[in-house]
């Protein structure tokens, strides 16, 4: 399963960082999703609308089956870096 990426899609800086990590990611571990899209948000309960217009936000599916990890920030650009091996030098 992979990890979902949740952005703003109406910001241009979003948008780019966004374009950015699909072109890093060559094995396809993440999935992306406009936090403006009410399908998306209702797919994703546990995040904050709100705040997830303000920062990118990153839901991690936990390996055993409990509810997944929501990492927003840094945290989820740490997280990505350490399974995107075009990141791996900011891991």
């Amino acid at each position: 399963m992979r990890a979902t990426v949740l952005y703003d899609g109406q910001c241009r800086m979003c948008v780019g960082s966004v374009n950015r990590l699909r072109r890093l990611d060559w094995a396809g571990r993440l999935a992306y999703g406009d936090a403006r899209d009410g399908a998306v948000l209702a797919a994703h309960p546990q995040v904050d609308p709100a705040r997830a217009l303000e920062r990118l936000h990153l839901e991690v599916p936990a390996p055993d089956g409990r509810a997944p990890r929501i990492l927003d920030g840094f945290h989820a650009l740490r997280w990505m870096a350490g399974r995107l091996p075009a990141l791996w030098i900011l891991w």
